[in-house]
C-alpha cells in the first residue's frame, strides 16, 4: 500500500507539472495585432458571444512537416446550440485550415486542424464561438525526412553533388508561397549509361500527390524527364531514371512538386563499358594514325552537349593486296534501334 501511494502521489505531481507548463490567455486578443504567441506547451482561456467572441494566437512551428493543432475544449451549458469555429491562417493572414465544432454535447471534447505541407514559419490560429466555452490550445508538428538547404530552386542555385555523395530534402511544403523547386548539379565522371536514383515519401496525407523529375545538360537543355503521380504514402519504392550513351559531363537533376509535399534523397551513378579513345578525333585532320596490328578501342554515339557521331582513324598499309578491317562492336544503348556505320 505504501508503495501504491508513492506512485498515486507521482503521477498527481507529474499531471500538475504538465498543466503549469501552459499558459492562460491574456485579454485583449481579438485580432491579429493583439494575438497572443504561444509554444508547444499550449495555451488556455475563455472565449464566447459577445464582445469576446474572438481570441487570436500566433505560434511558429520548429520544423517543416505536417502541424496538427489540438484543441481541448469544454461547453459547460447550460444549454445547447452552441459553437465553435477554429480557423488556421498563414503569416500573411491568408485561411489555410479550418474546422466547425458546431452543437458539441454538453462537457469537455477534444477536436483538431490539421495542416499539412506547412513550412517552418509563422502561423494565426483563431478561435470564435456561438455560446461560451474554455478551453486549450496545443500543437505539435510531425517532420519527416532531412531538410535540403534552400534557397536552390534555380540553376545558380543548384548545389553540386559529387559522384559519391548523396542529397536529402523536402519539397512542396509552403508558408506564403510553395517551394516547388529543387535544383541539384551533378558531374558523371566517364561516358555510359547514366542512372538517377531517387528514394520517396509522401508526407502529403494523400495520394493525390505527384512528384516531377528532370535532367538537364550543362547547357539547360532537357535530355530526360519522368512523372510520378498519384504517390502512395509514405515510403515509394526507389525510383531509376536511366539515361543512356552519356558523355562524362556536368548535369542538373530538378526535382518539381506542386500538388502535395514529399521528402527524398537524391544519389546516381553510370555503367560504362569499353575504352574511351583520344577526342578530338571526329573529322580527317583530327584522325589519329594507327599502325598495322596496333588495334584501336573508343567508344561513339555519346552525347553531352553534342553527340560525338564521328571518330576518325588514319592507317598504313605496307604493302599491295587484300586489305582487312576488323571491327568488334558492343552496343551499348539499351535498344536494339542502334546503328553503326
Amino acid at each position: 500500500m505504501k508503495n501504491f501511494t508513492k506512485s498515486i502521489a507521482f503521477g498527481l505531481a507529474f499531471f500538475v507539472a504538465l498543466v503549469v507548463k501552459g499558459q492562460n490567455e491574456s485579454e485583449p486578443n481579438n485580432n491579429y495585432l493583439n494575438a497572443n504567441f504561444f509554444a508547444t506547451t499550449g495555451i488556455s482561456g475563455n472565449v464566447g458571444t459577445g464582445a469576446d467572441a474572438d481570441d487570436y494566437f500566433y505560434f511558429v512551428p520548429a520544423q517543416s512537416g505536417t502541424v496538427k493543432v489540438f484543441i481541448q475544449f469544454n461547453n459547460p451549458g447550460p444549454t445547447l446550440g452552441s459553437d465553435l469555429y477554429a480557423y488556421a491562417y498563414n503569416k500573411k493572414q491568408v485561411l489555410i485550415g479550418s474546422n466547425s465544432i458546431t452543437n458539441p454535447p454538453l462537457g469537455s471534447g477534444r477536436d483538431s486542424v490539421i495542416l499539412t505541407c506547412r513550412e517552418a514559419d509563422t502561423l494565426f490560429f483563431r478561435l470564435n464561438a456561438y455560446g461560451t466555452f474554455t478551453y486549450t490550445v496545443t500543437y505539435a508538428v510531425v517532420a519527416t525526412g532531412t531538410n535540403d538547404t534552400e534557397p536552390n530552386n534555380t540553376y545558380a542555385q543548384a548545389p553540386f553533388i559529387p559522384y559519391t555523395g548523396k542529397a536529402n530534402g523536402r519539397i512542396g511544403h509552403t508558408s506564403t508561397t510553395t517551394d516547388v523547386d529543387d535544383y541539384y548539379k551533378i558531374y558523371i565522371p566517364a561516358n555510359g549509361q547514366f542512372k538517377l536514383f531517387t528514394k520517396l515519401s509522401n508526407t502529403s496525407g494523400s495520394t493525390d500527390a505527384d512528384f516531377y523529375i528532370y535532367i538537364y545538360n550543362r547547357n539547360k537543355g532537357l535530355i530526360a524527364s519522368k512523372s510520378l503521380t498519384n504517390r502512395l504514402l509514405g515510403i515509394n519504392p526507389t525510383d531509376t531514371l536511366i539515361v543512356q550513351c552519356r558523355e562524362a559531363d556536368t548535369m542538373y537533376v530538378r526535382y518539381y512538386a506542386t500538388t502535395g509535399c514529399f521528402s527524398y534523397e537524391l544519389s546516381y551513378g553510370v555503367n560504362t563499358t569499353g575504352t574511351n579513345d583520344v577526342e578530338p578525333n571526329n573529322d580527317f585532320t583530327q584522325s589519329r594514325f594507327i599502325g598495322i596490328g596496333t588495334p584501336a578501342n573508343g567508344r561513339i554515339g555519346h552525347t553531352g552537349t553534342t553527340t560525338d557521331a564521328d571518330d576518325y582513324y588514319k592507317i598504313y598499309i605496307p604493302a599491295n593486296g587484300q586489305f582487312k578491317l576488323f571491327t568488334t562492336v558492343n552496343n551499348t544503348s539499351g535498344s536494339t534501334d542502334a546503328d553503326f556505320y
